[in-house]
C-alpha cells in the first residue's frame, strides 16, 4: 500500500469516527520541526554478518574492537549480557539498575519476549528491573554464567574511557546545570568547567562492584513473558503479536498518554548463525541526585512500554521497536498496513521504513505528516477534509529486523545516523 492511500484512508476515519470515543490526547507544537533525513543503507549488506545496533555509533565500534574482536570466546548469549551491560556506561540516561527492560531473543528456531518491570510504587521496595533482565539472559549461556561472572570478565576487558553518544551528548547539556552541583556527576562529566559533549569520552564502569550492589534487594521485578494482542491480518496467514491494542488504533480510539516523549535506549545483537537479541531500557522521571557514590541516576518505570511488535508468516520473522515522540505505537500500526511481509529483503524493509507519516491528534482533530515525502497534490488532498495538516519534518523512529527472503538482519531508521555495525 502507498503512502497515499494509507495516510488518506486513516484521516478519513479518523473525521467520521465518533467524537464520543476520542479522549482527550496529547496535543503538538504546530511548528515544532526536526531534522531531516541523515543516512539511508543502514543495513548489512552482507547476508548473516555479525550485526551490532544501537543509537552511540562511536560506542558500538568501541564495544565491538575493545570487546568482541578481541575476546572471540564469548558465546551469544554473554555478549548479549556483554552489551546490556555496556548500556550503563554509554545510555545512563535511560539505563540504570531500575529501568523497565524489554528483551526479545530469537535463537534460530523460535523467539521470547521477556517485559521486566517494577512491580512496586513504594520506593522503599524498589526492584532492579534492569538487572533482574540481564540476570535471566546470562541464565541462557552455555555454561550457566552467573551476570557477576559476567561483570567481571566485562571490567577485565572494557577499555578505560568510553565514548560519548548524541543522545547521551544531548541530555549531558540540558541538564549540564544541575550535574554542577555534584562532585560525583563534576568528576565524571566534567572537563574542566565544560560538560562533556559528543565524540568525548568519560571514564568506565565497574561492573562487577555495581552488580553486587543491586543484586541486594529482595523485592524482583514484575515479568511479563507474552505480546498479549495477538490477530490475523484478514485475508493472508500473517500474525501480527504486540504489546499494545492495534484494534485501538485502527479504529482510532486513542488515550491519554505520558505528555513527555518517549526516548528509550534500543539496541541489539545478531550473530552469524542468525541468532538475535533486542534489549530496549526506559526510565521515567530520573532523579539526577546520585544514589550514594554512584553516578547511576534512580528513576520510575514508565507506566507503558515501549511499543514493540513481531510479524510471522511461515517461516518468515519481523519485529518493530517504536521509538521517539509522543505515541510511536501509531507508526508501528502505519508501518504493518505497508505488507511487510512482502518486503525483499533489507532494502525492501528500508523503503517501507521511508514512507511518510503521520501523527493524529484529537480534541481538536489536526495530523502532523512529513509532508516532505508526499507530492502536493496528495497534501492538496488532505486539505481537501478540512482537517488543520501541521508540517513534521520527521515523526517517530522505528527499529526493525527481519528475517525473510533469504535476508536477515537489522535496519535503523532513514530518519536518524545510528550505529549498525557489520563485522566478518
Amino acid at each position: 500500500m502507498k503512502s497515499k492511500s494509507l495516510l488518506l484512508s486513516l484521516i478519513v476515519g479518523m473525521i467520521f469516527s465518533s467524537c464520543q470515543q476520542l479522549s482527550k490526547w496529547l496535543d503538538i507544537t504546530p511548528n515544532e520541526t526536526f531534522t531531516t533525513f541523515v543516512k539511508k543503507g543502514q543495513y548489512c549488506e552482507i547476508n548473516l554478518k555479525t550485526q551490532v545496533i544501537g543509537s552511540n555509533n562511536l560506542a558500538i565500534k568501541q564495544f565491538h574492537q575493545e570487546i568482541l574482536q578481541k575476546n572471540t570466546q564469548f558465546d551469544f548469549f554473554t555478549k548479549a549480557v556483554l552489551l546490556g551491560l555496556f548500556q550503563l556506561d554509554t545510555r545512563p540516561d535511560q539505563t540504570a539498575p531500575d529501568s523497565r527492560f524489554q528483551i526479545f531473543i530469537y535463537d534460530g528456531k523460535r523467539w521470547q519476549y521477556r517485559d521486566f518491570n517494577d512491580v512496586m510504587d513504594s520506593p522503599a521496595e524498589k526492584s532492579n528491573p534492569y538487572i533482574d533482565g540481564l540476570r535471566w539472559i546470562s541464565s541462557q549461556t552455555k555454561e550457566k554464567k552467573s551476570l557477576e561472572s559476567i561483570a567481571r570478565q566485562l571490567d577485565s576487558v572494557i577499555p578505560k574511557y568510553v565514548f560519548v553518544g548524541p543522545e547521551l551528548a544531548k541530555w549531558l547539556d540540558s541538564n549540564k546545570f544541575t550535574f554542577m552541583k555534584f562532585d560525583v556527576f563534576r568528576e565524571h562529566y566534567f572537563k574542566g568547567d565544560q560538560i562533556v559533549v559528543y565524540g568525548e569520552s568519560v571514564l568506565s564502569l565497574k561492573h562487577a562492584s555495581l552488580i553486587k550492589k543491586y543484586s541486594s534487594s529482595r523485592i524482583k521485578a514484575n515479568i511479563i513473558d507474552s505480546l498479549p494482542f495477538s490477530q490475523t491480518t484478514k485475508g493472508t496467514d500473517v500474525i501480527h503479536s504486540c504489546n499494545f491494542d492495534q484494534k485501538l488504533y485502527e479504529n482510532m480510539i486513542f488515550s491519554k498518554n505520558d505528555p513527555k516523549r518517549i526516548n528509550a535506549n534500543v539496541f541489539g545483537l545478531q550473530d552469524s548463525q542468525g541468532r538475535v537479541f533486542i534489549g530496549i531500557s526506559s526510565l521515567k522521571n530520573p532523579k539526577l541526585n546520585p544514589e550514594s557514590d554512584q553516578f547511576l541516576l534512580e528513576a520510575e518505570n514508565p507506566l507503558r512500554p515501549v511499543p514493540f511488535c513481531i510479524l510471522e508468516r511461515d517461516k518468515d520473522l519481523f519485529a518493530l521497536a517504536g521509538n521517539q515522540g509522543i505515541d510511536p505505537a501509531q507508526h508501528l500500526v502505519q508501518l504493518q498496513s505497508l505488507s511487510l511481509e512482502t518486503s525483499e529483503g533489507l532494502p525492501g524493509l528500508e523503503q517501507r521504513l521511508m514512507q511518510a507519516r503521520s501523527l493524529f491528534l484529537v480534541n481538536p482533530a489536526r495530523v502532523a505528516v512529513e509532508t516532505q515525502l508526499i507530492s502536493e497534490r496528495e497534501l492538496a488532498e488532505l486539505h481537501h477534509y478540512n482537517i488543520p495538516v501541521y508540517h513534521a519534518d520527521q515523526l517517530g523512529e522505528v527499529w526493525s529486523w527481519m528475517k525473510s527472503y533469504g535476508s536477515s538482519g537489522f535496519v535503523a531508521d532513514p530518519r536518524f545516523e545510528r550505529g549498525v555495525l557489520c563485522l566478518p
